[in-house]
């Protein structure tokens, strides 16, 4: 083999090896999409990645682990069994039993995780001073010129933080699904998952939906399509900004879903 080809060879070999490595590289502080959402940290132990929940009053990593990733058999295995990992990305990982930890630091777009499930909303102990309280956190939060808002993606060991600008700014007031039975023959039956960008506008509705990964009996404008019919009737708060409705950007989210056909 001619040297120069050669050394393209192993030259490509290792940028191979290095996309791959880059892309698993998933020790540090993850947040875990429950209800609540938890803190994670990942770290390497005897090959696997093992989750430790973060307390959230002391900062202290619990005893107990959580789930431990084995990432040559693409399982997770917790106390409540096995599971297949269905995604492994540096920002996100999700399991077949859709499952969703993220960590928005390491998202290449500058995109805030701020939608993991179809009903997760504004509490409503929050709702009635969710104005005063996006007054005082704006320049906190958020990143704005004359046109929009994005939502400030904070550095790792900022969870906290990362938590409270969720709750405040980009949670639905209100998630009622639309209707869309007369509309589920252009989708197939069974289950998906997708990882999908979106807007608020400034009427507080969804727009800009673009799908970036899915899994699953649908195709990208199949599941670009579904997420666009049941995410029309959320609702959001009109985000106002020195008392002008402005849009807010950067947003992303996961939904996992399984439809099943009425025959």
């Amino acid at each position: 083999m001619p040297l120069i080809i050669r050394v393209l060879f192993i030259s490509s070999l290792l940028i191979s090896q290095y996309v791959i490595t880059s892309d698993k590289s998933l020790e540090g502080n993850w947040i875990g999409a429950s209800n609540p959402e938890i803190i994670i940290n990942l770290s390497i132990q005897d090959d696997n990645f093992v989750a430790y929940e973060i307390d959230f009053g002391t900062n202290q990593m619990k005893e107990e682990p959580l789930f431990i990733l084995n990432l040559k058999n693409n399982l997770s295995q917790s106390p409540d069994g096995k599971s297949e990992l269905v995604l492994i990305k540096e920002d996100t990982l999700i399991n077949s039993d859709g499952q969703i930890i993220y960590r928005d630091y390491r998202n290449k777009k500058n995109k805030m995780m701020c939608m993991t499930d179809w009903s997760s909303k504004v509490p409503q102990s929050m709702l009635i001073r969710l104005d005063e309280l996006r007054v005082t956190a704006a320049r906190h939060c958020l990143e704005c010129n004359q046109e929009a808002c994005s939502m400030k993606i904070w550095p790792q060991g900022s969870e906290k933080e990362v938590l409270l600008c969720k709750r405040i700014f980009c949670q639905p007031v209100d998630t009622i699904k639309r209707n869309i039975l007369g509309e589920l023959d252009k989708f197939p039956s069974g289950r998906n998952y997708a990882v999908f960008y979106y807007s608020i506008s400034k009427d507080g509705k969804i727009k800009d939906i673009e799908v970036q990964e899915n899994i699953g009996s649908m195709n990208k404008n199949q599941a670009n399509l579904y997420l666009n019919l049941m995410l029309r009737s959320h609702r959001y708060k009109t985000l106002l900004i020195e008392n002008n409705p402005i849009e807010l950007t950067n947003l992303r989210g996961v939904i996992n879903w399984k439809l099943e056909r009425r025959q």
